[in-house]
């Protein structure tokens, strides 16, 4: 099998990477500009989502998926897309509490439907 034949049997892990890599990219690039930890007070413990560490992990995770898919890893696709699960999912979650707290965004929906691209991936792209 081909990379370019790869690449469509695992379409949804490669966007959901690349969706990584952007995000990752564009914290970093406005690293502290956009400060939703401290926005709401009781959340200034979550000074890490705004961290140049934060960025380069999502950064990190997406490439490691594509590297996963490139060497036809299940299992490390299997913990890219896990780790990438738990990472946008915390963020979604302080997304929308930032919501419920009165700082409006809709950047917990985008996530929420991100977060289902990457449950999907990892239910039908990752097989054993």
């Amino acid at each position: 099998m081909e990379v370019g034949e790869l690449m469509r049997d695992k379409k949804l892990s490669l966007l959901v990477a690349i969706q990584s890599i952007i995000n990752g990219l564009w914290l970093l690039i406005h690293n502290g500009k956009v400060n939703y930890t401290r926005e709401i007070r009781g959340f200034e413990h979550m000074e890490l989502l705004n961290s140049a560490f934060f960025s380069l992990l999502v950064i990190v995770t997406g490439i490691l998926l594509i590297y996963s898919i490139v060497k036809k890893s299940n299992k490390i696709q299997r913990w890219a897309l896990v780790a990438m699960n738990a990472i946008w999912s915390a963020y979604t979650v302080i997304l929308l509490i930032n919501e419920f707290n009165g700082v409006p965004n809709m950047s917990w929906a985008l996530f929420l439907g991100y977060n289902a691209a990457i449950y999907l991936a990892a239910r039908y792209e990752v097989i054993d």
